[in-house]
């Protein structure tokens, strides 16, 4: 694939942000889009901070974040498939009021440890899987057809900026505002975008698309054998991926002001993604997916040699490290979606992004457990080399699925 599409007739230079302005209802979409979802990007802190400012034990603020996920884990591939069979604009309409009720709720009662735990799960049942539904909603708009890979990449920018974002929000109106009012404009903000974003020109007009394969024997089976391997994918991917964040605080843990390095460390990386997610995109080809892949392996060894160089030069390696977490994540997307077809990438997306949940947990607690046996320096180390081996296996197995003919 080139390195720009042709749309009536002028070529058009593929990037996140390119995407985003093409036109003005893409431009609508994308902004409400933006604002809608900052509160996932949000209710990973505000959770523990709230819980901690309910004066509820730290064990209760992590528990409740843990009901968090596993709810979202839970129902994630539930709104994938109804975002096959029903419009958007009422999963947008009926989701986000639900949040904004429940979150606004936590944020207004005097919460003990049930209601808190509740409150969480009930939180993440009804937390859409945007980044799912809404590639899927990208590739089938009948006049983006061509731009399906610029669709996916914006989609990949837009989540690492809304947990930037999201992250920066919380810390800054935590500064001047007590955490209940915090939570509560999370409440409004989610309410109040999800429902402007469903009013929006192209969400409006969107409509599933009706699947023509299901009634062949053996169709859905067939598909889940074809998929298996970008599953695989997702899951070392984001083993991988939880692994190393965890053994960036683990670094810094022993260090002066670590927190403060660790805080720093986690934004830089998330900023390399970022700026990774244009450039190795732009030309898009199996050998750049391959490439890509490739520097997960140098992260896993930038991980296990940093315990003994100065943090400063940490922040600058873990920033390249970034780079190409979001090309790769928004390759396999447009791998799935090949294997799929424009019916079911809902469903399809949604496990995908189940895969990725399970993964960064996983690997998370087993950097953790790493910890806890040895000491820290060999954690490090060991845990970089888990990095990097998985890291090698997402190579060898991406050069398999771009080896193989497709359709």
């Amino acid at each position: 694939m080139a390195g720009a599409v042709k749309t009536g007739g002028r070529p058009v230079r593929q990037g996140p942000l390119s995407f985003a302005f093409a036109d003005p209802r893409t431009r609508v979409v994308a902004s409400i889009s933006f604002i809608a979802r900052l509160p996932s990007g949000m209710i990973g802190i505000l959770l523990p901070l709230l819980a901690l400012g309910s004066g509820l034990s730290p064990a209760l603020a992590g528990v409740s974040l843990a009901a968090f996920r596993v709810a979202q884990v839970v129902a994630t591939p539930i709104w994938g498939r109804l975002g096959d069979a029903i419009p958007l604009r009422f999963l947008l309409r009926l989701a986000c009021t639900a949040y904004g009720a429940i979150a606004a709720a936590l944020a207004m009662l005097d919460v003990d440890s049930v209601v808190l735990v509740a409150g969480a799960g009930m939180l993440g049942l009804v937390t859409l899987p945007f980044s799912a539904l809404m590639r899927a909603f990208w590739n089938r708009q009948p006049d983006l057809v061509e731009r399906q890979l610029e669709a996916n990449v914006f989609e990949s920018f837009l989540t690492e900026g809304v947990l930037l974002a999201g992250r920066s929000v919380i810390a800054l109106a935590a500064l001047y505002l007590s955490i209940e009012y915090v939570a509560l404009g999370q409440a409004v903000l989610a309410c109040t975008g999800g429902i402007a974003l469903s009013f929006t020109v192209r969400v409006r007009r969107d409509r599933p698309l009706v699947p023509d394969k299901e009634a062949v024997p053996g169709y859905r089976s067939a598909w889940w054998r074809t998929v298996s391997g970008l599953y695989g994918i997702y899951l070392l991917l984001s083993i991988s991926l939880g692994a190393f964040s965890f053994a960036l605080i683990l670094l810094f843990n022993t260090r002066s002001n670590g927190d403060s390095w660790a805080a720093a460390a986690i934004i830089l990386w998330g900023l390399g993604s970022l700026v990774g997610a244009g450039p190795i995109t732009r030309q898009f080809s199996e050998y750049r997916l391959r490439g890509a892949a490739l520097l997960l392996i140098v992260m896993g060894i930038i991980q296990g040699s940093a315990a003994f160089i100065p943090s400063a030069l940490v922040l600058c390696m873990g920033f390249i490290a970034g780079l190409p977490i979001s090309a790769i994540v928004s390759m396999l997307f447009v791998e799935l979606g090949k294997t799929s077809g424009i019916s079911r990438q809902g469903v399809a997306f949604a496990w995908a992004t189940t895969a990725l949940f399970i993964g960064d947990a996983l690997g998370t607690a087993a950097a953790g457990v790493v910890d806890d046996i040895v000491a820290w320096r060999p954690a490090v180390f060991i845990v970089g080399a888990v990095a990097a081996s998985l890291g090698g296996c997402v190579a060898m197995m991406m050069r398999r699925i771009s080896a193989s003919p497709s359709d």
